[in-house]
């Protein structure tokens, strides 16, 4: 298991996600979104190989976040393998991507994006 660093962090990201006012806990070893309870589920940053990768993660998972219905109000009842699923995959795959690249991330693809797609 990688140990990273928090010389790893990078401050404009975590200004960014802190100021999306979505609850972040942190612990154990899978990254998700509770719709019933309205929060971020990410494993401790030191858990990553990368800074980057941290960030993508969680920008990944706030975008779920950010269909909540006092948000934006996007249909999160799909299941694995159905087309609402897919869809929600796919808006959060390319806004955690965008949010990258407007923070200067660089992240590098990972095999888990093109299940994303397939699905």
């Amino acid at each position: 298991m990688p140990i990273l660093a928090d010389e790893e962090r990078v401050d404009r990201a975590e200004r960014f996600c802190a100021n999306l006012g979505i609850e972040v806990r942190h612990g154990g070893d899978r990254a998700f979104y509770t719709p019933t309870s309205d929060f971020v589920q990410m494993p401790e940053f030191q858990r990553f190989y990368d800074g980057v990768s941290y960030y993508a993660v969680l920008l990944h998972e706030c975008g779920h976040a950010s269909g909540a219905k006092h948000r934006l109000d996007r249909d999160l009842s799909g299941r694995f393998g159905s087309e609402a699923y897919a869809m929600e995959e796919c808006v959060v795959e390319l806004l955690s991507a965008l949010i990258c690249g407007d923070l200067s991330l660089s992240v590098k693809p990972r095999a888990d994006h093109a299940s994303y797609i397939a699905s």
